[in-house]
């Protein structure tokens, strides 16, 4: 009885953080690398970079603390 409610929890919070992370990304056909801190070569190997739609890798916003970078693939300030 109690792997069950394990299991039962754990399907309750991987279904919570789901639906947490696809409120926060930009919306249907918008490039998601637009908003991520991590849209810079040198932190995202990712071959869909810049265009992706989707990515497990996509966190919103870059941190207040980390200054506008150039880019080394593209040339533009991230």
């Amino acid at each position: 009885m109690g792997l069950l409610i394990t299991n039962i929890a754990i399907v309750l919070v991987a279904s919570y953080l789901a639906l947490r992370f696809l409120k926060e990304s930009p919306g249907e056909k918008a490039y998601l690398c637009q908003d991520c801190r991590f849209n810079r070569a040198d932190l995202c190997l990712k071959p869909e970079r810049p265009e992706a739609l989707e990515c497990t890798s996509y966190r919103p916003g870059q941190p207040a603390n980390q200054p506008a970078l150039q880019d080394k693939d593209s040339g533009e300030v991230t």
